[in-house]
């Protein structure tokens, strides 16, 4: 089991909770769900050689992998570059000119709201692929991918590319947090099916940080629009304010969650056993304004 020795290494190395924190949240931003459950397996067969953090970090993963209520997926995971990973779907699935490449833009932690394996588990399949990126300089995407191009739309370009994009039926973009801005310039920019921000920045939340949304508004005028969504929860004041700037800005269906509080609503609505029906909604083109919406859902 190398991936299981490789990962008995790391944790028997690990010596402070900051330490085990810092390698689960790697794992999490890369495994796929048959990878974390063949994990999990050498974990709990050594449980008594293990480290007390490894079992609950095991166990907590697991359970949110379960309560998808879907049979483990076996996706083909393809690293691309270091931090852009393709989630092919395994036997039986569809041909590539029938399937939907989804483009992922990850959370400052390498997510979308939550650990990768957990979310492909409650993501549509098997017609759907999953291109997972990560930014780990935390700007948002706008600097691009380090090891690949210094800009979004160059490191897109490349990645896509490398992939052999153009295969594939159509592509949707989505983003949760930190990513969901990227998610949506990525959609304008290279004519996507859909384009989806869970509980994304605003140009505002960009310029604040120092960076430039100009590219972002030279794609608005430059190309047509396709289906955009916007969703966030409608009790949490930074996201509505962030949807209503989009919505000034383009056409854009804003979908506030009734009943969500936090800006995690990705994790708000799977403690409500309800994700995988959700997450149908925000992967079908064009998206769904979902049950789940508060009355002033349309924009």
């Amino acid at each position: 089991m190398p991936l299981f020795d490789a990962y008995r290494s790391e944790a028997c190395a690990c010596r402070t909770v900051n330490e085990f924190n810092r390698l689960h949240i790697d794992y999490e931003a890369w495994l796929s769900p048959s990878e974390f459950e063949e994990l999990a397996r050498g974990i709990h067969a050594c449980a008594p050689t293990m480290p007390p953090a490894s079992m609950i970090w095991a166990r907590g993963l697991g359970e949110l992998i379960a309560r998808s209520g879907n049979p483990v997926r076996a996706w083909d995971r393809r690293p691309v570059y270091q931090d852009a990973v393709w989630y092919a779907p395994g036997d039986g699935a569809p041909p590539r000119r029938e399937r939907t490449l989804v483009v992922c833009y990850t959370d400052f932690f390498g997510r979308l709201f939550m650990p990768i394996p957990a979310y492909l588990q409650h993501c549509p399949a098997p017609g759907h692929d999953y291109l997972v990126l990560r930014d780990r300089s935390r700007r948002y995407f706008v600097e691009g991918l380090a090891d690949v191009a210094p800009t979004l739309t160059s490191a897109l370009r490349a990645v896509l590319g490398a992939i052999d994009a153009h295969k594939f039926r159509r592509i949707q973009s989505v983003g949760a947090s930190s990513g969901g801005f990227a998610a949506l310039w990525s959609a304008v920019e290279f004519g996507f099916s859909s384009g989806v921000s869970l509980g994304g920045a605003a140009p505002s939340t960009l310029e604040r940080s120092g960076l430039s949304a100009d590219g972002f508004r030279e794609a608005l005028r430059a190309h047509p629009v396709p289906p955009l969504a916007y969703y966030y929860s409608a009790d949490y004041p930074t996201d509505r304010a962030n949807a209503a700037e989009l919505a000034a800005l383009m056409p854009v269906v804003t979908v506030p969650i009734a009943g969500a509080s936090k800006h995690n609503l990705v994790f708000e609505i799977y403690q409500r056993g309800e994700l995988v029906e959700f997450l149908a909604g925000v992967h079908a083109i064009p998206p769904r304004a979902t049950r789940y919406a508060a009355p002033d859902a349309a924009t």
